[in-house]
């Protein structure tokens, strides 16, 4: 998604509409050595470095064209390479990251660790308890997405790395119950 960046002008002449119309304005607007006029010029050169930021600070949201901050997206899933060319490093970040989370991929994780996915509930459903003052919560936990996560055949020595794991791919707003059989 690309942002359209209007010129310093465009923006400049934007912000001299936003003045009052009169004759004294005119004047000043006309005459380019005047405080008015800077300080609209100015403006304008400002708003179109801001809009230009937004558009580079925007191409850093996705992997595939992310430069400057893909330090961060490598400390989020927890990977380093930062000696490694910048195409290798998203490759590397593009394999990591799971598109869709569904059953198959519990059981595939579970698999690894020599564990069995029995099955996942959800077992609060999202809801609003209808207060309406100021200090009081509109919503309870059930405002976030309560998962509970069933495995059997998990060996006591390796339960918390699997739990990690399954925490690091899950949203964070999911609260992760385990279960073991």
């Amino acid at each position: 998604m690309a942002l359209v960046i209007p010129s310093s002008e465009e923006y400049t002449i934007a912000v001299q509409k936003l003045l009052p119309p009169g004759d004294f304005w005119d004047q000043q607007l006309a005459d380019k050595t005047s405080d008015i006029y800077k300080w609209s010029d100015a403006k304008g050169a400002e708003l179109n470095r801001f809009r230009a930021r937004e558009a580079a600070l925007l191409k850093e949201a996705y992997i595939n064209t992310t430069t400057e901050l893909i330090d961060n997206w490598e400390r989020i899933f927890n990977i380093e390479n930062a000696n490694l060319e910048l195409s290798e490093r998203r490759k590397l970040l593009k394999s990591t990251k799971i598109e869709n989370i569904n059953r198959q991929v519990f059981i595939d994780i579970c698999a690894q660790y020599d564990a069995n996915f029995i099955k996942y509930t959800f077992p609060v459903k999202p809801a609003f308890y209808g207060y309406t003052r100021f200090d009081k919560r509109i919503a309870g936990p059930a405002w976030f997405s309560t998962i509970y996560l069933y495995i059997s055949n998990a060996e006591e020595s390796i339960r918390a790395t699997l739990e990690s794991y399954l925490l690091s791919i899950l949203q964070s707003n999911y609260i992760v119950s385990f279960f073991y059989s």
